[in-house]
């Protein structure tokens, strides 16, 4: 932790969120809303989310992935799409964003693939 603070610290300050987030993401609901950030000046934002799926990411047909996403953002930044061997791991996603408030969001995308989104961990790094 120390090296890890001393890190953030030379390159601006930072911050590390815990949200026990415990929602369902259902592929008929498309996006859903973890959490909301705001950043005051560009940032390195990692996101890293527990889940309940123990095997069905790993069937073909079974993706999940999260986003992040903000007004002046037309584009998901999308991790982990489609990913085999998701199952029982974390889903990530790290992106360098500007000034703003953003959306962080997951998705399943096929019913195979419904999870409980359980514990999200973000870091922000300000550059």
């Amino acid at each position: 932790m120390a090296i890890t603070s001393e890190i953030i610290g030379k390159l601006g300050g930072g911050e590390v969120d815990i949200v026990e987030v415990n929602k369902p993401i259902n592929n008929s609901d498309g996006f859903q809303d973890l959490h909301t950030i705001t950043v005051d000046k560009p940032s390195l934002v990692a996101a890293t989310l527990t889940h309940d799926n123990t095997n069905s990411f790993s069937g073909t047909s079974g993706r999940a992935a999260m986003a992040i996403t903000g007004a002046a953002e037309g584009p998901y930044y999308a991790a982990s799409y489609g990913v085999g061997g998701a199952a029982g791991k974390p889903l990530s996603i790290a992106v360098t964003l500007d000034a703003g408030t953003f959306r962080i969001q997951a998705v399943s995308t096929n019913r195979s693939a419904d999870y409980t989104a359980q514990t999200l961990t973000v870091a922000i790094i300000k550059m």
